[in-house]
């Protein structure tokens, strides 16, 4: 009886152990179970989500199908938006620098240029044609404007869309088809590298070439320069021409040391003038009388407004400035200050230039009087 107790405990176990392997099994089928279950659900999502994708892509293809079938119209304003390909670059010149490069040395301009040509069935429209007769330039802020193409001088005067797009004077050149170039025409742009509007016809000359237009006007400024140092030599001589190019040389001199002129001040009853630079700067001027009388700086420097002997008795803003009447019988509507100091009484005559302080000594000359 008591040999047979461990066979019963053993026993015991075994069964017992039995019971935990057939629990573990169990609970390993539940959660296999439940693992395919979480991947069914998974995988039905899936298909669930791809299914709707393959949905609004279907849609998407059909929108684009639909357009291609039939396109929609872009408005007239929205093709200057639409670039077609890389426009030439864009020259930042004023339009009178163009024109002067244009008659100089116009092929320095092509690689800024696009050739066009006028439209057979529009007389205002131009588009982009690689044989045509002009060219197209866009200036950086100031649009575009459109030239003849230096090429083809030798017919432009035959071209029918040469005098729809040009203003000509000396409309009939007969066999000298050269012209100069007083205005580009101006545009309006289309579609960007294609089309053009004119909205300002151009103007040119005919019966010139560019190159001896800008010699003949070189010729002209020289030639006027010339007559204006002949008049000086005449009326003051060779000694007064020195001393005209050196006032001159003293008023550029002051304009880059003290800046613009502010007043000039002439006395009227003797021959005494000064001027007045930002600063304020006081400037010495010298009268030159005889049959024509002349106001210029006494010197290239000046002196401190405050210093000089005028600051005290003068003002040199207009709070204290006085007006001849209307019939005053040499200075009519004159500006004056009025200067005294017990013993003397002097008036001054405000001018804002030298020529305007000349044309006043002019007048004053012989008469010098106070404008009181």
């Amino acid at each position: 009886m008591a040999g047979n107790q461990p066979d019963k405990l053993n026993q015991a176990k075994l069964i017992q152990l039995e019971k935990n392997q057939l629990k573990l099994q169990q609970e390993f089928a539940a959660l296999r179970f439940f693992q395919a279950q979480k991947n069914n659900e998974v995988q039905t999502q899936s298909n669930a989500d791809l299914i709707k994708e393959i949905e609004v892509l279907k849609q998407k293809i059909s929108q684009i199908e639909t357009v291609v079938s039939r396109p929609t119209a872009f408005p007239a304003d929205a093709y200057p938006h639409l670039i077609v390909e890389q426009p030439p670059p864009l020259l930042d010149l004023p339009i009178s620098k163009i024109i002067d490069i244009y008659h100089e040395t116009p092929q320095i301009l092509e690689v800024y240029c696009q050739r066009v040509s006028l439209l057979i069935d529009q007389e205002d429209v131009l588009e982009k044609n690689n044989v045509g007769n002009f060219w197209v330039m866009q200036l950086k802020n100031q649009g575009f404007y459109l030239f003849p193409r230096p090429e083809s001088f030798s017919h432009f005067s035959s071209l029918a869309s040469f005098a729809k797009l040009f203003k000509a004077t000396n409309e009939n050149p007969g066999e000298n088809y050269q012209f100069t170039l007083q205005a580009p025409a101006k545009l309006d742009v289309l579609k960007i590298g294609e089309k053009w509007k004119l909205l300002k016809a151009g103007k040119i000359v005919f019966g010139q070439s560019p190159l001896e237009y800008a010699w003949q006007r070189e010729i002209t400024t020289v030639r006027t320069e010339y007559e204006k140092f002949n008049k000086l030599l005449d009326t003051r001589g060779s000694a007064g021409l020195d001393f005209t190019l050196i006032t001159q040389y003293w008023q550029q001199s002051l304009m880059q040391k003290y800046g613009e002129l502010v007043t000039l001040a002439i006395n009227t009853c003797m021959p005494i003038a000064y001027a007045i630079y930002k600063g304020p700067t006081l400037v010495p001027c010298q009268i030159l009388l005889g049959a024509n009388p002349l106001v210029v700086p006494g010197w290239d420097r000046g002196v401190p407004w405050d210093t000089s002997i005028y600051s005290q008795s003068h003002s040199k803003f207009n709070k204290d400035y006085l007006r001849t009447t209307a019939d005053h019988p040499l200075l009519p509507n004159q500006i004056y200050l009025r200067e005294s100091n017990g013993k003397t009484h002097h008036t001054w005559a405000i001018a804002k230039s030298y020529e305007e302080a000349t044309a006043i000594v002019q007048k004053l000359n012989g008469h010098w009087i106070s404008l009181d």
